[in-house]
């Protein structure tokens, strides 16, 4: 989730039997459409973002990933994360083995939150070694933790 260019997803795609590829840009789904071409009968582009509520541009986990089993979870998508976990309560109750890589530092609260949902849901939780100098203009520069990894 938050794809992008796709760095992540085409660096594992001969690894995977299916991938869904959430990304709510336009100018990015027109571009992943030509990146995963040749891998057209493994990949879902979801031109949304992901949340836990529905809407125009905006959906869920549990309601397009139809598999009972998911292995892996990537998110970066700009203090969603939460939510989007939220929205995958079904995917994540039914995938006995998953690991995750979460971004945590967009919300100054968002680490503390995603931990306590993930251990919740059977997750052993792990942040990435050290800190990262985040800067908003809004508010004064400040240390959090940049990933969450997470796994069961």
């Amino acid at each position: 989730a938050g794809v992008a260019e796709g760095n992540f997803a085409l660096s594992v795609i001969d690894k995977v039997k299916k991938i869904y590829l959430f990304e709510p840009d336009d100018n990015w789904v027109e571009a992943l459409k030509y990146t995963f071409e040749p891998y057209k009968s493994k990949v879902v582009i979801i031109n949304k973002g992901i949340s836990n509520y529905l809407d125009y541009k905006t959906t869920t986990i549990d309601r397009e990933v139809l598999e009972s089993e998911v292995d892996f979870i990537k998110m970066d998508i700009e203090g969603e994360e939460f939510y989007a976990l939220e929205g995958a309560q079904r995917v994540i109750s039914s995938s006995k083995h998953m690991k995750c890589a979460i971004c945590a530092y967009h919300q100054e609260f968002a680490y503390a939150i995603l931990k306590d949902f993930l251990i919740k849901n059977q997750f052993c939780v792990e942040p990435t070694a050290g800190y990262m100098w985040y800067f908003n203009e809004m508010r004064p520069w400040i240390l959090r933790h940049g990933l969450i990894r997470a796994e069961k």
